[in-house]
């Protein structure tokens, strides 16, 4: 059998490098945060994104929105890249072996709730950074270089290489202040006219029709609630703020607003409006540190009611 010469020992050893800096980029968005990611300076991985784009003859990367996203037609290449990169962990059964950037993106609320198996994660696996950012709509995974997201919906369409599992149900239901509630009932008793509520309204944009979406479309009448909306927010930790200031009646998690016990439901017969958590992954979930983080956000979400 011929052997290979010093020449081609040396291309298939940097090879592993050009790829390495390629899902670096990709998932980061940055040269800077992927050159950490990898442990080089900016000007080395500039150069290997270069020389990668010189052996295939091709960009690989656009810049939009601020950020260096894949270019269109390049996803066989990033699920190649992928592929060797889950290959290259055979070789590193031992936890401290592997180092990477992963991303994450959730509702905020989700996030706080995550706290905890977040920080077991980073004392299990302190090699693995987690980046972990807060979204008001569906972020498309593979667009925006995410690797997981929690979502309170499940994509209907489009999942492509796409990992789904659900975590369980949500409630949400309608919660107010005892002061505001105090408000509402002197003004209806001093002036019929006024007796419709003033709400909170949730205005985080989600893609309604890529995803089953419980909260797209509330019927507050069907909840037992009379009122407008007169003031909208995206983030359901400032409408809960709200909500504890008097301002109106909003649709909560049921388990957010139980640990804020000066919040009541509205009435008896207001009903729960069901969500559910799932988790959406480009990622395999196969290697021992995914699975990990996977099931200590689903102990934690367990934990405080989501089942």
């Amino acid at each position: 059998m011929r052997q290979p010469n010093s020449e081609q020992l040396r291309a298939a050893t940097t090879s592993w490098d050009l790829i390495r800096a390629f899902l670096a980029l990709h998932r980061t968005g940055s040269y800077q945060a992927a050159a950490d990611t990898i442990h080089v300076d900016d000007s080395t991985l500039r150069r290997r994104i270069q020389s990668l784009e010189a052996e295939i003859g091709v960009a690989l990367f656009l810049r939009s929105n601020g950020r260096w996203a894949l270019a269109p037609g390049q996803t066989r290449m990033l699920e190649a890249a992928m592929r060797m990169e889950e290959a290259a962990r055979q070789f590193a059964p031992v936890s401290g072996a592997y180092a990477g950037l992963i991303r994450i993106s959730m509702l905020d609320v989700i996030a706080d709730w995550l706290v905890p198996a977040f920080r077991e994660f980073e004392s299990r696996f302190p090699e693995v950074v987690l980046n972990i950012t807060t979204e008001t709509q569906f972020v498309d995974l593979e667009r925006e270089g995410v690797d997981m997201a929690v979502r309170l919906a499940r994509p209907q369409h489009g999942m492509g290489n796409l990992r789904i599992r659900k975590f369980g149900q949500l409630d949400f239901a309608p919660y107010a202040h005892p002061d505001y509630l105090a408000w509402h009932a002197h003004e209806s008793g001093r002036d019929a006219g006024s007796a419709r509520h003033r709400i909170i309204g949730n205005s985080i944009q989600f893609a309604h029709y890529d995803h089953s979406f419980a909260l797209g479309n509330v019927n507050w009448l069907n909840l037992g609630i009379d009122g407008q909306v007169t003031i909208w927010s995206d983030s359901l930790s400032l409408m809960l703020r709200l909500c504890e200031n008097a301002a109106g009646v909003a649709l909560l998690p049921v388990p957010l607003a139980r640990n804020h016990p000066q919040l009541v439901q509205v009435s008896s017969e207001a009903g729960i409006v069901p969500a559910e958590a799932w988790l959406v992954s480009r990622l395999d979930l196969r290697s021992d540190w995914q699975r990990e983080l996977v099931q200590l956000m689903a102990a934690r979400l367990q934990a405080i009611g989501i089942v």
